[in-house]
């Protein structure tokens, strides 16, 4: 019994063939059994039916069927945004290495990291749009949180100072923080309606934070008053809970439409 794939029917003829014959498929070799096969003439290479022996046909089609499914499941995912973390990490961002360059996250304080006057040179006039494909509308954001990463508060500062987004005033809450300067830090994160990246950085976080965990939401201004608190000495959690909130925002930066602005 010959089975194919194609559910093509109509207007097809047996023929006899004794030669061995094989087919890619899938990135499988299949090889076809001997005995008769069947033709679908005038047929296009990208329709063309693979016919097996019944005894191969069973196997084939269940790698057939779960291939398709895992391909659905990622579309699927793709949409609802789950992927990122595989297929993006940390996104646009490979321009700062291969310049040469190394970005230490998460910025704590002014001086935790030391900065880096190279990496600021090089991040003040990168073309963002060329080298990390980052849409016109993000890219101050987007640089000040490099130049943030990199230790020149100032400029990074300025580059949001006038944004009334969310994107803008989150990222202005976050140079506060940074500067020591806890009570702005909590009115700027106040003034952030909603953040369209807290709950992916409250996904994270909390899979990482036992502290973050216990909390229903991500919270800056909560966040705010535990590096207020930790001020003498930042442990390992906080530390891992600031990178991920800066990754989830240069990733959503890197991922965003053409008009999203938030």
């Amino acid at each position: 019994m010959i089975q194919h794939l194609s559910q093509v029917t109509r207007g097809i003829k047996p023929i006899t063939q004794t030669r061995r014959a094989s087919k890619r498929f899938l990135d499988l070799e299949i090889e076809r059994d001997r005995g008769p096969l069947v033709a679908v003439p005038q047929l296009p290479d990208r329709y063309r039916p693979i016919y097996l022996s019944e005894r191969d046909g069973r196997s084939v089609f269940a790698l057939f069927f779960l291939f398709s499914l895992r391909a659905f499941s990622l579309r699927q995912a793709l949409r609802a945004g789950s992927l990122r973390e595989i297929f993006c990490p940390m996104a646009g961002l490979g321009f700062v290495s291969s310049h040469g360059f190394v970005l230490r996250l998460p910025r704590v304080s002014v001086s935790d990291p030391p900065p880096d006057p190279e990496l600021i040179t090089f991040l003040r006039d990168a073309d963002l749009e060329r080298l990390g494909g980052y849409r016109a509308g993000v890219v101050p954001f987007v640089r000040s949180l490099l130049l943030l990463a990199a230790g020149d508060l100032e400029r990074a500062h300025r580059l949001v100072q006038e944004a009334s987004n969310a994107d803008g005033t989150y990222i202005h809450g976050i140079v506060h923080r940074i500067e020591g300067d806890f009570d702005n830090a909590r009115y700027w994160f106040g003034r952030t309606a909603v953040q369209p990246a807290a709950a992916e950085i409250y996904r994270h976080a909390a899979a990482n934070s036992p502290k973050v965990a216990s909390r229903a939401t991500w919270d800056p201004i909560w966040v705010t008053d535990w590096v207020e608190t930790s001020r003498t000495g930042v442990d390992e959690e906080l530390r891992t809970v600031l990178k991920i909130e800066t990754e989830v925002l240069l990733e959503r930066f890197a991922t965003a439409l053409p008009d999203d602005r938030s």
